[in-house]
């Protein structure tokens, strides 16, 4: 049976009955046999006295060698602190498993039946119910887009959910053929919207919000809402709460997204009471006319999602860290051939046509909490990080408000079938949140990002990897350190990443 303490779990034992009672996985302690039938009932905690605690009992248990190990109760957690006597009948291995005798496990079953004080109560049903539906919901999305012959990485259909529940803006990059705006509107289409999606192609021209959300005719005394249908869409959200609505600009950066997202990007830094788009200047409200159709301004609910698309090339424009700060940037990755000849030789997958997500999406597929609950290691990284990247420059930082998002990104990490773990999550956002931001000459980032070593495609001095080797326990960082592999090779060739 499993024996955990700080170092491979969390700091004490009060700690590590909440992480517990939140059906956390703890990735330093996987000796425990992979087969079911070996299921422990009963797991152990040593504190810093060395009280050891028994807990159960245990009604299943998850293990990965990627995401670590979590344990499923049957509504309540029983717990309690050995008594010295017992120790004689434990014996624990340098792998943290404890070999305890029949006699013992008898002793610690028959308590937790009649004990009635060391219980945590869980509420599981309904997080059952919810994680349930979510899964209900990805095996439909993925049906589709297999049944539409198109071909994603699972991990990033995964992180492209995650990021669609937990960010107020997410840009899909990539090279041009990829999917990108085909994935927007499978995902659409499988959570069932048809009015409530709404597709819009950039403009070059654009240079103002006024060319998005419309602008008031003072001669005519009328305001004009934009050609796109974008204003009457987030009328329409406004009055139907309960409805999602997705709002996709594509190939976002043709124009300048600071000039006519303007607006926008102010809102989304606003909690959500507060996202008031404004039309026209408040005074004319009266003089319009037809101002009772169109207020002067509109809320944003929680019930809009804004997405886009971007190709990264010589026609079109990098963002800025204002824009950065408040996306997940989204790279595709891009699948092997043969998969693509593959899929298109399968049977198609029967769907059920005209199934809708949209109120549980609002309702259920999110976990939220007021609480950072990343664990001490995970800010430990980021504090580190943070630290690192304040000694190139003092503007390059992690602010709250990425730290705050990250937790809320890996706590709303669906659990369907191990295609995405915690660690495999830090590492896209790692990417997405940060990473995205590093840009600069070689002069200033080549201690950050290291040296490339063309000879065997390489880097080496960089303080970014010996970070994450450092961290290693949380993740392998496999995707951060392909990015950084590449920024060191535009540093080499060119003098400057972006």
């Amino acid at each position: 049976m499993p024996i955990f303490n700080k170092i491979n779990a969390s700091k004490d034992i009060d700690s590590f009955l909440n992480d517990l009672s939140k059906n956390l996985k703890f990735r330093n302690n996987l000796h425990t046999s992979k087969e079911l039938d070996d299921t422990p009932e009963i797991i152990f905690y040593e504190d810093d006295d060395n009280d050891i605690f028994a807990i159960g009992e245990i009604k299943s248990f998850e293990l990965s060698e990627d995401s670590g190990i979590s344990f499923n109760f049957d509504k309540k957690i029983h717990f309690f602190k050995l008594e010295e006597e017992d120790y004689k009948s434990l014996i624990i291995n340098k792998n943290n498993i404890a070999f305890i005798t029949t006699a013992l496990i008898q002793k610690i079953e028959d308590k937790i039946l009649k004990d009635t004080e060391n219980i945590i109560e869980l509420e599981t049903d309904k997080k059952t119910e919810n994680d349930e539906l979510e899964r209900k919901f990805l095996k439909h999305f993925m049906n589709k887009l297999s049944n539409e012959n198109l071909v994603y990485s699972p991990k990033d259909i995964l992180n492209f959910h995650t990021a669609m529940k937990t960010s107020k803006l997410v840009i899909l990059s990539g090279m041009s053929g990829t999917g990108k705006s085909k994935l927007i509107k499978a995902y659409a289409n499988s959570l069932g919207l048809k009015d409530n999606f709404k597709f819009i192609p950039v403009s070059p021209s654009w240079s103002e919000d006024s060319d998005i959300i419309g602008y008031a005719d003072t001669l005519n005394m009328i305001y004009r809402p934009d050609d796109h249908g974008l204003i009457e869409t987030l009328i329409q959200a406004k009055l139907n709460p309960d409805k999602l609505f997705i709002i996709c600009f594509d190939e976002m950066n043709l124009a300048r997204i600071e000039h006519y997202f303007s607006q926008f990007l102010s809102l989304l830094e606003s909690d959500v009471e507060n996202r008031k788009l404004q039309l026209y200047n408040k005074e004319l409200g009266g003089k319009l006319y037809n101002s009772s159709k169109y207020n002067h301004e509109i809320t944003i609910g929680k019930n809009v999602r804004f997405v886009g698309t971007v190709n990264i090339d010589e026609s079109t424009y990098h963002f800025s860290n204002k824009v950065l700060d408040r996306a997940d940037l989204i790279t595709l990755e891009v699948m092997p051939f043969k998969q693509l000849v593959e899929i298109t030789n399968i049977e198609k997958i029967k769907t059920t046509e005209g199934i809708s997500f949209e109120q549980e999406y609002i309702k259920s597929f999110f976990k939220n909490s007021k609480t950072i609950d990343l664990d001490n290691d995970t800010i430990d990284f980021l504090q580190e990080m943070h630290n690192t990247l304040l000694n190139i420059n003092n503007q390059s930082g992690i602010g709250p408000r990425v730290i705050k998002h990250i937790d809320y990104y890996l706590k709303n990490i669906p659990n369907y079938e191990g295609i995405l773990s915690y660690g495999e999550g830090l590492d896209f956002q790692v990417i997405q949140r940060i990473l995205s931001k590093i840009r600069g000459s070689r002069e200033e980032l080549e201690l950050l990002i290291g040296s490339y070593n063309p000879n065997n495609n390489s880097v080496t001095s960089s303080n970014l990897l010996a970070l994450m080797d450092k961290y290693k326990n949380i993740s392998d960082f496999t995707n951060s350190k392909k990015v950084i592999l590449n920024k060191s090779k535009e540093l080499y060739l060119n003098g400057f990443t972006f």
